[in-house]
């Protein structure tokens, strides 16, 4: 499959390549090499993959997904969790990763009820934005 998919990509678009003496056999060789040594070969799904892990070890370690941004354990993934807000925010986050997301109880719509008062916020200060029980973030959106 991976042979003939290069294959029609080679043939369509790398006639010049043919010149220089690649061949489909000699890119599936090389793939093949890459994949052997744990070429990443989506960098940005991988690095997801990596923080949606720890955040689910801090989901089962603490009972709660609400990372503080400066949390000392991990501040990568303290900051991660502030990035997946803003991504919301803006509705970039892509449906799927708010599905993922959500099965594990994270809760991409906060804010501080104190904020509004000219107070300043404290962690019991916070409460779902928006959100009413049983509705999904993506509902929420109007994304399903």
């Amino acid at each position: 499959e991976l042979k003939e998919s290069i294959s029609r990509a080679f043939n369509n678009k790398c006639k010049e390549e043919t010149k220089k003496g690649l061949t489909v056999e000699g890119m599936v060789s090389r793939i093949a090499r890459l994949n052997e040594i744990g070429f990443v070969w989506d960098p940005i799904e991988e690095q997801w993959k990596e923080n949606y892990g720890k955040l689910f070890v801090y989901v089962r370690e603490f009972n709660s997904a609400l990372v503080p941004r400066h949390y000392d354990a991990d501040r990568g993934l303290g900051q991660w969790v502030a990035s997946l807000r803003t991504s919301y925010g803006r509705r970039t986050l892509s449906k799927e990763k708010i599905r993922d997301l959500e099965s594990i109880g994270f809760v991409l719509a906060i804010y501080s009820v104190s904020e509004a008062s000219g107070s300043r916020p404290n962690e019991s200060s916070f409460s779902l934005g928006g959100l009413r029980p049983g509705v999904s973030t993506c509902q929420y959106l109007g994304l399903i």
